[in-house]
């Protein structure tokens, strides 16, 4: 399983880049971004894009995290 590290759309915010900004200049989907809000993984096209606009890497957005049968 995967969880977040950090609040990526709060530190997308912090930089500048609102949900308005990715609807107006169509960067990522309305869906893609609802999906986040509620915990859902983005797709690896959007992680790309959080990491070039983060300055980061994945690994800075995201975890894996043993499932409890994996233990």
């Amino acid at each position: 399983m995967f969880q977040y590290k950090i609040n990526v759309l709060q530190s997308l915010s912090e930089k500048g880049f609102t949900s308005y900004y990715f609807r107006k200049n169509k960067i990522i989907a309305q869906g893609e971004l609802q999906k986040i809000r509620h915990g859902g993984m983005p797709s690896w096209k959007t992680l790309d894009i959080f990491c070039n606009l983060l300055q980061c890497q994945i690994s800075d957005i995201i975890e894996h995290v043993p499932d409890r049968e994996e233990e």
